[in-house]
């Protein structure tokens, strides 16, 4: 066969893609170094080739291209073996990307050649390459085109320089390259035969091994023919020599080893960065592929696409547009990257997709399903609607790439990304990249909408079922679940996948399963209708929940028997009527203790009053001295109590004062003996000369109280109650409970006990209000967060530590007063005589004991006195004497009118009227209330006389 006939005819394969556009982007890098007044970008114009082309390595020409920028590159340059030239720079060019790296991880250039066989394919697909190894720096490559190729002469001068370059990069010069037969010499193939220099670790080695081979067969012949010393310094002459070409020849492997080394590592970090992008393509199909099977709802669906694409792809912004049903609009959907202000405007934003004259990009690759890349909107400006144009200078667009979303040849959408801050060039593997994810996009919003379609149908039935706020479920003939609605999971925390198939009386408490079985049983047996049963399901955390249910039976065409049920959800509301219900019980112990206080406090009075007329009357010397000093103490211990039991239910109005707190544990210590079971110990470790505290003695006794009740209820079956005081000193850098305190001295109250202890979960809720872990009834929720809010009030702050089986502790820390800062103590009372009277007292009590007792008192030191058994009778006895009376002692709690009305009206009747209110229950209104009022001092009863005949004579003798 001649070499006419076994050359392909030209133009056969001059549209297929062979050639990588490295070779290409290697030859406009040689360009612009040897050539720089040639412009680049009017040569690929010409050659129908982009920058995106070239700046893709995965991207390949045709013939067609290649020599046309061949032949307009002879053209402008003048230069007809400027590929050979272009070829030499192969070696060197960044446009060869990791190659150069990769040869140079070679130690020879016969390496390189010997692997030219692998290298070829990664540059063209044009022809098939085998190598022969002819000699120790002589090599024979021969290149077969592959059938329908025709290759041009100016590729083999390409090639040729190609080869030559791998010389240069090992040895000082270029290879030499021998070019017996050629293709364009009518050749069936090309063949070269290239001869390099050898490298210099090369001669220097064999210099080192002529120079030992010479040594070891010289000096056994020289031992016989020279003197002793001249024989052993020749040899060692030799040897030296030797040993230093050894070492030079060492010195140049590991000069070219290192090289080698440092050439792989670049190569391994260019792989692994390759590497990363295609993973990261993988898993960007991947996740989309994953979105197609599990999103089926079309805005979730276009927010995880978006999100997906945000962080797998290299691009600035992205943005999704989509047509509507009618395929009259294309519109903005979703997008990232995008300012707020940049959002607002993409949603007013619309392209009309009506109009066959449109020439928008975007209008034009939605109709046309053709993917568009734009290096530079102003090239295309004539080719743009003034719409589209001015679309892209307000979003600041430079370059960007726009696909269209297709699904079974019906156009969907818009895949549109664009850079605007990084700058990165766009390309055509970015291109088609995102074509290959237009396709799975389009797939998944076609699934999404046609799963939108058939919801739609079942949505008009189940909308009702899905939306509503209580649990609607249905039983089959067995009475396992079939169906739940999500109110079940959201109410019970049950999912369905736990609730389906299961006998419905598996929710329910053991004890109502009977129950619930005869109303199943009814509904089938007896078509019956349950209607708004109140019952108790279990929530998954085995807690209660209250339902209001209903239950009917349900029979379809094919007679299937199944129950349809409701049930409310009535857990709040029971709850709250629980809590009312408490609250209400406890404000009425609460108003109940207050009033009883109030009647004790003034039967108190009254034995107190007798008793003290008696004691007026006798001597210390009198035998019914001690019986009335004995009447007289248990007066005060009943006053004690009382106000003790006015702590718990919160009635007692408080002042800070300087107080010592073991004193304070002291006076409850009996009061919390008698409280809690005998089981229970209780010890107290109090350090002596502890700091006085600034503090409310009311608001103590709650806090001690509180925490030993709750410490009692923590120990049904006995334990020990352990109060302890010490003085601690608080440095800047402690934190107690999590909260920094000012650093200084404190007093250290710890309350502990060895009960049950608690879970970390309810220790971190103790504090809060209405949070008990207490039956319904047993407690309010509100001891440990009073505890906490008398805490924090007194400048302190509260811990606690405690696990299950391990018991509690309470650890509180007051700030101490400082001698400098607290008031000077008042001076022990001494019995003054009390200053007698002569003025007219008007004395207002329901109680006539009282009324009696404080007459002959009053009377008993000069006083004359006026009675009044209400507020009414006291008014119009002061409107009938107002001028003869001085002073009125005015009860509060009183039939009629009662006392606070009585204040009013005598005020308004005298706005200078003199009143001491007296009252033995301090809830009913504060002193600080009365005095605002116009009363011009307060007393509580039980009271002293001394106390009473002073407070008289201070509000007697005011100016």
């Amino acid at each position: 066969m001649s070499s006419s006939s076994a050359e392909a005819p030209s133009g056969v394969m001059d549209d297929v893609a062979l050639y990588n556009s490295k070779i290409t982007r290697n030859y406009v890098e040689y360009l612009k170094t040897f050539h720089p007044d040639v412009d680049a970008d009017e040569l690929l114009q010409y050659a129908g080739i982009t920058s995106f082309h070239l700046e893709d390595s995965g991207h390949w020409l045709t013939q067609r291209q290649v020599d046309r920028f061949h032949e307009i590159l002879v053209r402008k340059t003048g230069n007809p073996d400027i590929s050979r030239e272009a070829g030499r720079l192969t070696g060197f060019s960044k446009a060869s990307g990791a190659l150069p790296h990769y040869v140079l991880g070679f130690l020879s250039p016969g390496s390189v050649y010997a692997m030219l066989g692998h290298f070829h394919p990664i540059m063209t697909r044009a022809a098939t390459i085998q190598t022969k190894i002819l000699g120790a720096n002589r090599m024979e490559v021969v290149v077969t085109p592959n059938p329908g190729v025709a290759e041009k002469p100016y590729q083999c001068a390409n090639r040729i320089g190609t080869f030559e370059s791998v010389g240069k990069m090992f040895t000082p010069n270029y290879s030499r390259i021998e070019h017996p037969e050629c293709v364009h010499r009518g050749g069936k193939r090309c063949q070269y035969l290239i001869t390099w220099e050898r490298t210099p670790s090369y001669i220097w080695q064999r210099i080192r091994n002529y120079l030992l081979l010479g040594l070891a067969v010289t000096a056994p012949i020289l031992i016989h023919t020279m003197p002793g010393t001249s024989w052993l310094t020749s040899v060692l002459s030799g040897g030296a020599v030797a040993l230093g070409a050894a070492w030079y020849t060492e010195f140049l492997e590991r000069r070219r080893l290192a090289e080698s080394i440092k050439s792989e590592s670049e190569l391994a970090g260019s792989l692994l960065d390759e590497i990363n992008i295609r993973y990261n393509n993988a898993l960007l199909i991947h996740e989309i592929g994953q979105a197609t099977s599990m999103i089926l709802h079309i805005e979730d669906l276009l927010k995880y696409l978006i999100d997906v694409l945000r962080k797998r792809l290299d691009f600035d912004r992205g943005m999704i547009l989509l047509a509507n049903r009618e395929l009259t609009r294309l519109t903005y959907r979703i997008g990232y990257g995008y300012s707020e202000e940049d959002e607002a405007y993409l949603k007013t934003v619309n392209f009309n997709l009506t109009n066959p004259e449109s020439k928008g990009v975007l209008v034009v690759a939605f109709r046309k399903q053709t993917p568009f890349l734009v290096d530079n909107v102003d090239s295309i400006e004539k080719d743009l609607s003034k719409k589209s144009l001015d679309f892209a200078h307000r979003m600041g667009a430079r370059s960007f790439i726009c696909v269209p979303i297709v699904f079974e040849q019906e156009s969907i959408g818009i895949l549109l990304v664009d850079n605007i801050r990084s700058k990165r060039n766009l390309s055509q593997s970015d291109m088609n990249l995102l074509m290959g994810l237009a396709r799975h996009i389009g797939i998944s919003i076609n699934n999404a909408r046609i799963y939108a379609r058939i919801r739609e149908s079942e949505e008009k039935f189940r909308s009702l079922s899905e939306s509503a706020p209580d649990i609607i479920f249905t039983l089959d003939d067995k009475g396992a679940i079939s169906y739940v609605n999500p109110a079940w999971e959201k109410i019970l925390g049950y999912p369905p996948d736990e609730v389906i198939g299961r006998h419905f009386d598996r929710f329910a408490k053991p004890e109502d399963h009977a129950r619930l079985i005869a109303f199943f049983k009814r509904i089938r047996s007896e078509r019956a209708t349950i209607r708004q049963e109140i019952g108790i399901m279990l929530h998954r955390d085995g807690s209660e929940r209250y339902f209001l249910g209903s239950a009917a039976p349900n029979v379809d065409s094919e007679g299937r028997f199944t129950v349809v049920g409701m049930l409310k959800n009535i857990t709040e509301q029971r709850q709250l009527e629980l809590k009312l219900h408490h609250a209400s019980k406890m404000e009425a112990v609460g108003t109940l203790t207050g009033g009883i206080s109030h009647d004790f406090n003034n039967i108190m009075q009254a034995i107190g009053g007798y008793n003290q007329l008696l004691m007026m009357k006798r001597r210390e010397s009198d035998p019914d001295w001690k019986y009335l000093t004995s009447i007289e103490k248990l007066v005060q211990r009943a006053s004690d109590l009382i106000k003790q039991l006015l702590i718990f239910s919160r009635k007692m109005e408080s002042k800070l004062k300087a107080v010592d707190l073991n004193e304070e544990i002291l006076r409850f210590h009996d009061l919390i003996v008698q409280t809690i079971p005998r089981m229970i110990t209780v010890e107290t470790d109090l350090e002596e000369g502890l700091y006085v505290i600034q503090a409310d003695p009311v608001q103590l006794g709650q806090i001690i109280m509180n925490l030993a009740v709750n410490a009692r209820d923590a120990m049904p079956e006995g334990g020990i109650l352990r109060i302890q005081t010490a003085n601690v000193r608080i440095d800047p850098e402690m934190k107690i409970g999590g909260l920094s305190l000012p650093p200084g001295k404190y007093v250290q109250l710890t309350i502990s006990d060895t009960g049950t202890g608690m879970t970390k979960e309810v220790l971190e809720h103790i504090f809060e209000p209405f949070f008990t872990t207490k039956e319904a009834g047993k407690g309010t929720g509100l001891g440990l967060s009073v505890v906490y809010g008398i805490v924090r009030n007194h400048g302190g702050t509260i811990a606690c530590a405690s696990e299950p089986g391990g018991g509690t502790v309470f650890q509180i820390y007051l700030p101490a007063w400082s001698p400098t800062e607290m008031p000077a103590a008042a001076a022990p009372s001494q019995e003054e005589p009390t200053a007698k009277g002569f003025e007219t007292i008007l004395l207002v009590d329901d109680e006539t004991h009282l009324l009696e007792t404080g007459k002959d008192i009053l009377e008993e030191y000069g006083y004359k006195t006026l009675l009044a058994q209400d507020g009414e009778t006291a008014l119009d006895r002061y409107r009938r004497n107002m001028k003869e009376i001085d002073l009125i002692i005015l009860d509060l709690i009183m039939p009629g009118m009662g006392g606070i009305k009585c204040l009013s009206e005598l005020v308004a009747l005298n706005p200078h009227v003199r009143v001491i209110v007296a009252s033995g229950y301090s809830a009913s209104i504060k002193e600080k209330e009365v005095r605002r009022m116009g009363a011009r001092g307060f007393i509580n009863k039980p009271y002293k006389i001394q106390d009473l005949l002073r407070a008289i004579r201070s509000v007697l003798d005011e100016s």
